[in-house]
């Protein structure tokens, strides 16, 4: 992600260093634009610190990484804008990755409530070097915490707009945070609605002074798109984990926890944690797929078999190619739901809680028989847990790119189940081969290889207003951006005259992991 987000750096970064601007005297001067221990440093139009690398910190022992990271941020409060990072800024938490980095996570505050959006971190190498520091922190927020409204206000207010165009649906409970939108802030309420038919997982922001509705945007990511059995393209798949109970065979794995390794898998999940795959008609989750004598050759049951061979695999990549116990490294439940009918046909989404396969029509088959498909959803759950990446403009075309690296990556290391190529959801296509986005060729369906407005196909972010109407500014367009990245970074190449020698699928995946 890092290593995207520099290229972006280089294309963004204005030439020359910016001088001190009127916000600059708040909280000192930026005494980073030219430190001599940065080897990058990018600020935002407004001369605010955004990335900045080198060496920045030594000898930072196990347990005083918070520590360090505000000591940090409270010297070059004046590049960064903040005023007091431990109170302005509460750690999320702090990752380890695979090579010992250690990476602290931090949630901008305003007043005790959540600021959507703002995050700072740092990443601290295994030999204790504080090396890098980047986010967005929104400074000069001065905005009164008491609401105008309550919390079951704001939340009818949601209810009835949803219902006015898309139906109902369960909501959570609401939290007061500070929203920056449109160059103003506000307080508001925010809170998720969910419902099952029509799918959706709609995410409100109501002003909590006026009762208006600022943003809403169903959060739902969708890709455009031991028994035997016989898979969607009728592969003969000879080991699916199922579990009995006494009469019925039923698609429950769970041979992936830690504690119950009957067949070899070296899971981590915890005790009790499954993987169970559901056949959805025309309601989610559905029912649990069953089957009488434990060998899945019957066609409705093709995507079962497909959607449940898939999802396990891709439990394995992530815990032993990856190194996460999971979508969320926590070793949680994993369900899929196949054939659902209720809202259309040749999709696929991550909900926030499971993914969803849909029915097929004339000319298709089931997604299910994707595995770049069925990792791309999970790709979502990884992305969503790991680093957030909002679903709009830039951040969502990441998340995207993130979630078809995965997919092409696990499609690559699993070469027996599938022929690796560079197309998403090929195998759902009944005539010729090509699927509905190419990684090696954006451009041959429609979406950018390079980034911004110099490419015909790039979607303009700037002024900008997400919404699903248009695919909240280009997710799905955009993405080619980091698709030809990885494919160039893969298997080399040469892109506006650049020359690229790759470095291969595996080795490109844990860069972009990381």
């Amino acid at each position: 992600m890092r290593f995207l987000h520099l290229t972006m750096i280089l294309l963004l970064l204005v030439p020359g260093a910016m001088g001190a601007d009127a916000k600059d005297a708040n909280v000192g001067p930026n005494d980073l634009r030219d430190n001599p221990n940065l080897t990058t440093y990018s600020e935002t139009e407004s001369g605010q610190a955004r990335f900045v690398e080198g060496r920045l910190a030594d000898n930072i022992a196990l347990g005083e990484e918070i520590q360090a990271t505000h000591k940090f941020l409270r010297e070059h409060r004046g590049a960064f804008r903040i005023n007091s990072p431990e109170e302005q800024l509460e750690v999320r938490r702090i990752d380890v990755d695979e090579l010992g980095m250690r990476h602290v996570r931090l949630t901008q505050k305003h007043q005790g409530l959540e600021v959507i959006g703002g995050e700072m971190i740092s990443h601290i190498t295994a030999g204790g070097v504080l090396k890098t520091v980047n986010g967005k922190f929104y400074d000069g927020i001065d905005l009164d915490v008491t609401p105008g409204i309550q919390s079951p206000t704001a939340t009818g207010v949601a209810l009835a707009d949803l219902e006015s165009f898309f139906g109902t649906g369960d909501p959570d409970s609401p939290e007061l945070v500070v929203f920056p939108w449109e160059e103003r802030n506000h307080l508001a309420w925010r809170l998720f609605i969910y419902s099952s038919t029509p799918m959706g997982r709609w995410e409100y922001l109501v002003d909590a002074k006026t009762g208006d509705i600022i943003f809403k945007a169903n959060r739902i990511m969708d890709v455009a798109a031991i028994g035997t059995g016989t898979g969607v393209l009728g592969d003969t798949r000879d080991h699916i984990d199922t579990d009995s109970n006494g009469t019925t065979f039923r698609m429950i794995d769970n041979t992936r926890q830690v504690t119950s390794d009957p067949h070899g898998h070296g899971g981590q999940m915890p005790l009790g944690n499954i993987i169970q795959t559901y056949e959805a008609t025309t309601s989610l989750p559905g029912f649990i797929a069953n089957d009488a004598d434990n060998t899945w050759t019957a066609s409705n049951q093709a995507a079962s078999v497909d959607g449940h061979v898939y999802t396990a695999l891709v439990y394995d990549y992530l815990n032993h190619v990856l190194g996460r116990n999971g979508y969320d490294d926590n070793g949680s439940n994993m369900y899929t739901s196949v054939n659902y009918s209720a809202e259309g046909d040749n999709n696929a989404y991550w909900n926030g809680s499971q993914i969803v396969i849909w029915s097929f029509s004339s000319g298709w088959r089931s997604l299910a028989a994707c595995p770049d498909v069925i990792a791309h959803e999970w790709g979502h759950a990884v992305t969503e847990t790991a680093s957030n990446l909002q679903y709009q403009k830039e951040s969502g075309a990441l998340n995207e790119s993130f979630s078809d690296m995965i997919g092409a990556a696990f499609e690559f290391a699993h070469p027996s189940m599938d022929t690796p190529d560079w197309d998403m959801g090929e195998n759902g296509i009944i005539s010729g081969s090509s699927g509905f986005r190419s990684m090696s060729d954006p451009h041959s369906k429609g979406d950018p290889d390079t980034y911004g407005t110099s490419d015909p196909y790039w979607i303009d972010v700037v002024g900008c207003s997400p919404e699903y109407a248009n695919d909240y500014c280009g997710v799905h367009t955009n993405s080619g951006v980091g698709n030809k990245w990885f494919y160039l970074l893969s298997d080399g190449g040469t892109h506006n005259s650049v020359s690229v020698t790759g470095i291969d699928v595996a080795n490109a995946m844990q860069i972009a992991y990381r």
